[in-house]
C-alpha cells in the first residue's frame, strides 16, 4: 500500500487557484506565533513574567501565542513592553568594565553600552562616563 505523503498533498492542492490563495492568505497569521515566541525566547523571560507586566495571567500569553490568534495592535504592544525591558536588562549585565593601572592608580573603565540599551540611551541623550570610579 503506498502512502501519501502530507507535502505531496500541499503541493497538488497548490496547483489549484482558490487554494493557494487562501494559503497564503493564511501565512501572516502563522508567521507571527513562531515569531513571537522567538522574541520572548529571546530575552530569557518566561510566559509568566511576560503576564505580570502584562498585568494578565500566564494562560492569556500561552493563547497569544497560540496558533490562530490575531491579537490587536494594543495587546501586540503590551506583549512587546516587557521583551524590550528584556533586552535592555540582558544589555546592561554584558557591559565591560576594565580595570586599568595608570601611574600607580588604578581606575575602571566602561566599555560601550551594547545593543538595544545603547540605542536606547543613545535616542533620549544619555551618555555614561567612560570612567566609573578610582580603585
Amino acid at each position: 500500500m503506498k502512502r501519501t505523503r502530507v507535502d505531496d498533498l500541499h503541493m497538488e492542492w497548490m496547483k489549484n487557484p482558490k487554494y493557494g490563495r487562501e494559503y497564503e492568505a493564511l501565512e501572516e497569521e502563522f508567521s507571527l506565533t513562531p515569531a513571537l515566541i522567538e522574541a520572548r525566547s529571546r530575552t530569557g523571560l518566561t510566559q509568566a513574567q511576560v503576564a505580570q507586566v502584562m498585568e494578565t495571567t500566564q494562560a492569556v500569553v500561552a493563547r497569544l501565542e497560540g496558533v490562530g490568534t490575531m491579537p490587536s495592535t494594543r495587546t501586540l504592544e503590551n506583549y512587546a513592553r516587557p521583551l524590550e525591558w528584556g533586552d535592555i536588562i540582558r544589555d546592561l549585565d554584558n557591559m565591560v568594565e576594565m580595570e586599568v593601572a595608570i601611574n600607580g592608580k588604578g581606575y575602571v573603565f566602561r566599555g560601550q553600552t551594547p545593543g538595544v540599551a545603547g540605542k536606547v540611551f543613545q535616542a533620549c541623550g544619555v551618555v555614561f562616563p567612560p570612567t566609573l570610579r578610582s580603585s
